[in-house]
């Protein structure tokens, strides 16, 4: 239940002064951490932490550690009248829009810096090394400062739910992260912002990404375990569909490391380039045996 207009707030000292009165009242509070230019799955999102919570927050920032050399931070498109009224209508209660020099005191150049190496450089992070430790390093500071009780994640970036477990557990943050399935167009393709960049007849191809997956998935069900050539079945198809394929890989879907040969829960992940957009996706399942049990007959 909405409990009034939607408080837009850009300091976190004016935050703290929100929470501190939630606190008083023993409000549980929620946070949805985003880049901002909000779509359906973020707000999938902000549903699924108002039903978490009694509060919640949800941050548009986009964060300057993790766009590559050459992106530009203030290209990322802002709407922040628009998302505001979106969120209120998805259950949220605070838009927080930082500045950078409220999450980084001593500027975004130097500081602290949080990484877990053997978890960042896989996968999208062998092409962009510097996303996942400016994605952790910020998300540690929105924890610290909101102290939220949930932190809602989004399945559709899904290395970095592991990565955010990974981390929250590593610095025993009192903090339950919550993981939201990918929300997807009609015909499969994942939502990001980045499809705003497809072409129509791009658009029309986008889905072969998805598609691909869940050839895997079906192929993997049926008992295949040769991985590698799974991987290179999927890169095969993205080329012949007319994407610029970055990887395809299979692997286990607790904490990514290598699949083997008894491996029953399955995190299939890829990415591509189409045109202007960088296309990525994943798609997590347990074999029938994993989902029967140890104990089932």
């Amino acid at each position: 239940m909405l409990s009034g207009p939607i408080i837009t707030v850009s300091r976190l000292s004016r935050l703290a002064e929100i929470l501190a009165q939630w606190r008083a009242q023993e409000l549980t509070v929620a946070l949805v951490s985003t880049l901002g230019s909000l779509h359906r799955g973020h707000l999938a999102l902000v549903k699924a932490a108002a039903r978490q919570a009694n509060r919640v927050v949800v941050c548009a920032y986009p964060n300057p550690l993790q766009f590559a050399p050459g992106d530009r931070q203030e290209r990322y498109p802002r709407a922040h009248e628009k998302d505001a009224e979106a969120i209120l209508g998805a259950g949220g209660h605070v838009l927080f829009t930082p500045a950078d020099f409220d999450l980084f005191p001593i500027g975004v150049e130097g500081g602290t810096r949080i990484d877990i190496p053997d978890l960042t450089q896989i996968l999208c992070g062998r092409s962009r090394p510097e996303l996942y430790p400016g994605l952790l390093t910020v998300t540690a500071k929105l924890l610290h400062a909101i102290r939220p009780n949930v932190l809602v994640v989004g399945e559709k970036d899904y290395q970095l739910l592991v990565l955010l477990r990974r981390m929250t557990a590593d610095l025993l943050l009192p903090v339950t992260v919550a993981s939201v399935p990918t929300v997807r167009e009609h015909d499969g393709l994942a939502m990001s912002t980045g499809n705003r960049l497809l072409s129509l007849r791009e658009r029309n191809i986008a889905s072969r990404l998805y598609e691909m997956l869940t050839a895997i998935r079906r192929r993997l069900l049926k008992g295949e375990r040769d991985y590698a050539a799974l991987q290179d079945f999927g890169m095969k198809i993205l080329e012949r569909a007319g994407f610029n394929p970055e990887y395809v890989a299979i692997r286990q879907a607790v904490d990514l490391s290598p699949v083997r040969e008894e491996t029953q829960h399955f995190a299939v992940f890829a990415a591509a380039r189409l045109g202007a957009a960088r296309l990525s996706d994943n798609i997590v399942f347990k074999t029938e045996a994993a989902q029967r049990g140890p104990d089932a007959s």
